[in-house]
């Protein structure tokens, strides 16, 4: 069940969803309403001057086989980027990155840099956002761009030795990167970022050793015909002591990749909080830094401090950040240079590139900041000229993945309805559980007075996903395995039959059955190998519960009735699959 909303005016709406006892309510703006007019391909962006140079952190984990990295975007819907569920290796979609991003302001990215081993030829990972998407686009002549070096884990993304930095890692960015005519080059000296600069000590045995090699790094450079090598190191803290390592490894400036703002605060203290740092590391005067401002933060997982400031105030940050390195000494790199945090961190909770929350609203945020002289302009989505989707990787590994999230998004991580009584909506996409969670993760679902769907969060032996049901207090149904097995691409369940386990299915009919009559939809499991038996499978109880098996050949069918009706008049997955754009002109 689907629908396509539309308004005839630019507007900052809400869209709510109700099921069973849980509802939600996500903030949806409408842009400005215009016709459709077919392009053979995105035109050519119009770049803004600035007073400065802007640049973006860019998150590169979008890989076309790694869907598994959306999971936490899709229990957050109002999360979903303008591009949809895109694969990053895409030419296009970097090509409507850099349009959006040099039309308000930003003139570079800094791409998140792995390497998968260390100590011989230099392997990469989550590289083809640079190699495969932007080299290849048509706008790469536009768009600047540098690495973070991503050297936090030990063994496989740093160096073994000095002879492996020197002869291996920074021979490959010279020639794939420093050399590049869009790397970004600031006095004649490339610009590289290094997330972990104290992990080298480890790497290359002492702070002597590496300022040495940061030496040789730099007369390298030298000798390929540029001025020198500018070195940061992230920290984001006010730690002197760290603050003095870094200087005696050699580092030209610090930054950081994003802010820590404790206790999920109100955008006003997290704004005060980011401008604290920048003021203190001032004061001490220990080694200069390049301003770094953050947008917002959540963890992987929702965990820890969540904060966000919305475009207004992140605009009034802005303001006064910009204010601040303006005040920085003549000369320095800081008094030139400004970090945004971050283009498309998106299941870590921090992005500024459009999305269905604020569509456009951080980077119109950036633009009248940094470029107060540019014309008014017209923001375009893909949708606007008959382009995309970019999702069709992400596709292709099964929609049931997103189904799922929908789940989790409306019930929550651990799956707790809202009111007590209810046995709500329970989905248990068993037969296509390694697809939606990979093998090896374990499904435990227990639902007394109130239902929760918890994902992940069990325990899993031999294969085994333990599953107990409650209704209310009359009906108590215990399966004691419930087993997974191989068919084909996927997983289908198979029960074990014991002493009492058929009663214990025929209450997980009754419990079927109550919540279908309350329409709230159930997909229970069904039995194939025993026809008559009880529910194994994917059995959808939507107008009421039938008994008795299916045939293998009849999996298929049930699991396509699965996907178009597991609705029960409430779950609208294909409205949440998000064939609405990320921000909607129309709906």
């Amino acid at each position: 069940m689907s629908w396509r909303l539309q308004a005839d005016r630019a507007l900052q709406a809400e869209v709510s969803l109700r099921c069973g006892a849980a509802s939600a309510t996500w903030p949806l703006p409408f842009l400005e309403p215009r016709p459709v007019r077919p392009a053979e391909y995105l035109p050519a962006p119009r770049p803004v001057a600035t007073e400065m140079l802007v640049g973006a952190h860019h998150c590169p984990l979008w890989e076309p086989d790694q869907p598994q990295m959306w999971d936490n975007v899709l229990k957050h819907p109002e999360r979903t980027p303008a591009l949809g569920y895109y694969a990053q290796n895409n030419p296009e979609v970097a090509d409507w990155e850099t349009t959006w991003a040099i039309e308000h302001g930003i003139s570079f990215f800094i791409y998140c840099w792995y390497r998968s081993s260390q100590g011989g030829a230099v392997t990469t990972r989550y590289g083809s956002a640079i190699h495969d998407a932007l080299f290849k686009s048509r706008y790469a002549s536009q768009m600047k761009f540098t690495i973070m070096w991503e050297n936090q884990n030990p063994g496989t993304s740093g160096v073994a030795d000095e002879r492996d930095l020197l002869d291996n890692l920074l021979p490959y960015w010279l020639d794939s990167y420093f050399r590049h005519p869009s790397y970004l080059k600031v006095d004649n000296k490339p610009v590289l970022f290094i997330y972990r600069p104290e992990f080298l000590v480890r790497d290359l045995g002492s702070v002597a050793a590496v300022n040495a090699a940061f030496a040789k790094m730099r007369a390298a450079c030298q000798a390929k015909g540029f001025d020198g090598l500018w070195l940061l190191g992230e920290y984001r803290g006010l730690d002197p002591k760290r603050l003095t390592l870094m200087k005696e490894l050699g580092l030209d400036y610090t930054f950081a990749y994003v802010w820590p703002v404790p206790n999920s605060p109100p955008p006003q203290v997290a704004s005060d909080l980011q401008m604290s740092y920048l003021e203190k590391t001032q004061e001490m005067g220990i080694l200069p830094q390049v301003v770094t401002v953050s947008q917002a933060w959540s963890g992987w997982r929702d965990e820890g401090s969540i904060w966000k400031i919305p475009p207004p105030e992140f605009e009034a940050l802005l303001r006064r950040a910009k204010a601040f390195c303006q005040g920085l000494p003549e000369g320095e790199l800081g008094r030139r240079l400004l970090l945004l945090d971050n283009w498309n961190e998106w299941g870590e909770g921090h992005y500024l590139a459009p999305y269905r929350e604020y569509g456009f609203g951080y980077l119109d945020a950036v633009r009248r900041v940094f470029a107060p002289a540019a014309p008014a302009h017209e923001d375009l989505l893909p949708e606007d000229i008959g382009r995309g989707p970019y999702d069709q990787p992400f596709r292709a590994h099964g929609d049931f993945r997103v189904e799922m999230g929908l789940v989790e998004g409306v019930l929550g991580q651990e799956g707790t309805a809202a009111q007590e009584g209810h046995i709500g909506v329970v989905a248990l996409f068993v037969g296509v559980y390694n697809l939606i969670r990979g093998p090896g993760r374990a499904l435990d679902v227990h639902t007394g007075d109130r239902l929760a769907l918890g994902i992940g969060g069990g325990s899993l032996h031999d294969g085994e996903v333990h599953a107990t049901f409650r209704h209310q207090v009359d009906v108590a149904v215990v399966l004691p395995r419930l087993q997974l097995q191989a068919v084909g691409q996927g997983l289908v369940p198979r029960v074990d039959h014991g002493q009492g386990d058929r009663a214990a299915l025929q209450a997980l009919e009754h419990i079927a059955a109550v919540a279908v009559g309350d329409r709230r939809g159930v997909v229970a499991v069904r039995d194939d190998q025993h026809p008559g038996q009880g529910l194994l499978g994917l059995g959808v109880a939507h107008e009421a519960v039938q008994a008795g098996g299916q045939s293998r050949k009849d999996q298929g069918q049930q699991k396509q009735q699965a996907r178009d009706t597991v609705t029960g008049g409430h779950l609208m997955h294909s409205w949440w699959k998000a064939r609405i754009p990320g921000c909607a002109r129309r709906g």
